[in-house]
């Protein structure tokens, strides 16, 4: 995934198995519109799915733990 992209689903991932779209791009830094297209992208590889507006469900639980080890631990310790 391009690296905006993957911001994203690392920072979904620090909420958990499902996020609220608003949660992952304050914790990326970015606006939520932005965030937005790059979750759509997510959807469409099918890494994330929408489960209601603005939220997003990791397509597998083994997505989401390979999106949160790639944080650096102080970016995991910083964000929590």
């Amino acid at each position: 995934m391009p690296g905006a992209t993957r911001e994203v689903l690392e920072s979904g991932s620090l909420v958990g198995r499902e996020f609220a779209l608003a949660d992952a791009a304050e914790l990326t830094g970015v606006a939520v519109n932005d965030a937005a297209v790059h979750a759509r992208a997510a959807v469409d590889a099918a890494l994330v799915a929408e489960v209601a507006p603005g939220r997003f469900r990791f397509a597998h639980i083994l997505i989401r733990e390979v999106c949160y080890q790639a944080l650096a631990p102080a970016r995991r310790a910083e964000a929590h």
